[in-house]
């Protein structure tokens, strides 16, 4: 997913307005999707929690697959598993979580990146995205970028307590769960 073999290093940014609980995973988000050597230098960027897991051995090559087609995505990111029917769901559940494909160098995403860091600098970067598209005064921002934001398959983030079985019930090409509470190793 690179455009060169040459990479630049990224320098930290912070944000004193945000909490302590969403400063170091803002901080990081905002690192790689506003550095613009970054977007120069590559296509795509996985977005991964230390809870993500493998759960297919092909999973680089399922990814590659993800990050190549449709070119026009902006994110591409996990439904909520299982559906949200149970006691843990709240509005909170309700946006794409942050695991998943992030397009790079898309000037008006970054734009809107942007405006949303600016109208909730607080919120956890996912959160923020979901809220600030579905306000109803930015209605018609949701409108035109919609079709950018693409649930996929490839990865499910799981509030379960996860096995391989459930993960394969729901669909056969998954190959990255995010989700604290596997049954047993996939593997």
């Amino acid at each position: 997913m690179t455009r060169s073999a040459s990479a630049s290093p990224v320098l930290l940014k912070t944000h004193p307005t945000l909490t302590k609980f969403t400063q170091g995973p803002n901080n990081l988000f905002d690192t790689i999707l506003f550095d613009e050597a970054f977007h120069r230098t590559y296509d795509a960027v996985l977005w991964m929690e230390s809870d993500v897991v493998p759960v297919a051995v092909n999973w680089l090559d399922r990814l590659r697959e993800e990050a190549a087609t449709p070119r026009g995505f902006w994110r591409k990111g996990p439904v909520q598993q299982p559906a949200l029917r149970h006691s843990m769901v709240s509005t909170h559940h309700r946006h794409q979580n942050s695991v998943g494909l992030y397009r790079l160098g898309q000037p008006c995403y970054r734009e809107l990146l942007r405006r949303v860091r600016e109208s909730a600098p607080e919120a956890p970067h996912d959160v923020s995205t979901h809220l600030f598209l579905h306000e109803q005064r930015n209605f018609h921002i949701w409108q035109s970028v919609a079709h950018r934001f693409l649930y996929t398959d490839f990865v499910q983030n799981r509030l379960d307590n996860w096995s391989l079985a459930d993960v394969r019930a729901v669909s056969a090409d998954t190959v990255l769960v995010h989700g604290k509470h596997e049954k047993e190793a996939p593997f």
